[in-house]
């Protein structure tokens, strides 16, 4: 039986997969997770299905503005 890969195992595996300039639509949930594994310099616009276009990676605690 092979072992089922985890979220963010899924998640760079599917990044290394985008291309510079590409729009991505992965469906609701994936797309937050595979936007932490953008390679430096890469530009990917991601397409959310409420119709947002542009977000990227979640904030850390830091950036996050309450």
């Amino acid at each position: 039986m092979k072992t089922r890969l985890d979220e963010q195992t899924i998640a760079l595996r599917t990044a290394k997969e985008f291309k510079d300039g590409m729009v991505i639509n992965l469906g609701y949930g994936m797309p937050g997770l595979c936007a932490n594994f953008i390679p430096e310099g890469r530009t990917i616009y991601f397409h959310g299905e409420n119709g947002v276009l542009g977000y990227g990676p979640l904030a850390s605690d830091k950036e996050k503005d309450y």
